[in-house]
């Protein structure tokens, strides 16, 4: 484990993680207050082994530095070093909210140095499947990166970091999926709450929508999900993505769900547990086109294809 610093330095590591020239620093059991002090100096993070020596040991904190892995800086002073080296590796945390794809999740770890870019992405899910049974037909982590605040240390595994949040999925939904054992069963509706997440605000037209698609599916007709294009015309990033143009939903990709029937290939987010439980709740109505108001965010739905059409002139302008 490693320690970014907490409290009243947090703030300012946090601030400057890009800016500045910051040195992995480790402490081991084995190792007396002059091997640190010696180490320290040999990495230009003091300028003298005398003064932190006499530091240490009038602040009290000689025999307090403890073992650990550290993020350290020249820029912090003598007595902000000392405080970290003996307060202990502490965690940094992390928010992960509703919605977010397992790529910008990957971006926000390595931008806070838990993990390095792309290590989280690079994860197979088949490596995870024999303690968590319901990743068995999972293509990668998407959909199971359960959104919620988490504490992690810098320069985690990536392997304890994936498990952090398997468990802390498995944890949340082990009481929703009632008699779906398999892990296909449990993979679609997955699939369908990330739709939800994505195209959909309240709980009650969440359960609507999830009603919508599995007709849709039932009827065999194309699901025409905007949030599932604009996943694989952005490559797996909502953030940052411009909006889409007409051509976008003529291009052929596996996500594009105006070209391929069914749900698509995985999951396009990762679902808010409210948005598993509407995926578990479909409700039946005599509706089959849903949009949402960009002014207001609120779904509109329609019965018709004809109703549908008017409505998108109305409220999308198309």
């Amino acid at each position: 484990m490693i320690v970014l610093i907490s409290s009243s330095l947090f703030s300012k590591q946090i601030q400057g993680l890009e800016d500045e020239r910051w040195v992995e620093f480790s402490v081991f059991p084995s190792q007396g207050v002059s091997q640190i002090a010696q180490k320290l100096f040999e990495e230009k993070l003091i300028s003298s082994k005398f003064l932190f020596l006499a530091y240490t040991y009038f602040s009290g904190k000689f025999s307090q530095l403890k073992p650990g892995h550290y993020l350290l800086s020249p820029s912090l002073s003598l007595k902000e070093i000392v405080k970290i080296l003996s307060q202990g590796p502490l965690p940094l945390e992390i928010v992960v909210y509703p919605g977010m794809t397992l790529k910008e999740i990957d971006e926000l770890l390595a931008k806070n140095r838990i993990i390095k870019k792309g290590e989280l992405l690079s994860l197979e899910a088949a490596n995870f499947s024999q303690k968590f049974p319901f990743l068995s037909a999972a293509q990668s982590l998407e959909g199971f990166l359960m959104p919620d605040t988490y504490k992690f240390f810098p320069f985690s595994s990536p392997s304890q970091v994936a498990e952090i949040f398997l468990d802390n999925f498995w944890e949340k939904t082990k009481n929703l999926w009632g008699d779906l054992t398999k892990g296909e069963e449990i993979y679609k509706k997955v699939i369908l709450a990330s739709i939800l997440e994505k195209e959909v605000n309240s709980f009650e037209d969440k359960k609507l929508v999830a009603g919508i698609i599995l007709k849709r599916l039932a009827l065999n007709m194309p699901l025409q999900v905007d949030a599932s294009v604009v996943y694989g015309v952005c490559q797996g990033k909502f953030l940052d993505c411009p909006s889409l143009v007409a051509n976008d939903f003529k291009r052929d990709f596996p996500h594009n769900t105006y070209l391929y029937l069914g749900l698509p290939p995985t999951p396009i987010a990762n679902p808010s547990l409210e948005s598993l439980k509407a995926a578990l709740s479909p409700q039946k109505s005599d509706y089959l086109f849903y949009l949402s108001d960009p002014l207001t965010k609120k779904t509109v739905f329609s019965k018709t294809f004809q109703e549908h059409s008017q409505k998108r002139a109305r409220y999308l302008g198309l």
